[in-house]
């Protein structure tokens, strides 16, 4: 799962401009990260690009990087 974890990270960072160190699974994504409703489906695409199933998340109640990982990984627990 820490592979799965480290690739959603390393989408955020490369899709938002910023270094991989620079996403927290505590930080807001859309207070801390300011991503904006079309950057959450953009990067919901990205993520099913990228072979993640995402079709049962709610990308509008998730509030954090860590909520995330969480709901694409939940399924691995």
């Amino acid at each position: 799962m820490e592979n799965k974890q480290l690739k959603i990270k390393t989408l955020l960072a490369e899709q938002l401009g910023l270094g991989q160190e620079d996403i927290h699974e505590d930080d807001s994504l859309r207070d801390d990260l300011h991503m904006s409703s079309t950057d959450l489906t953009d990067f919901s695409e990205l993520l099913s690009e990228n072979k993640f199933d995402t079709t049962l998340i709610d990308f509008i109640n998730i509030e954090t990087v860590g909520e995330l990982i969480e709901s694409i990984t939940q399924d691995e627990i």
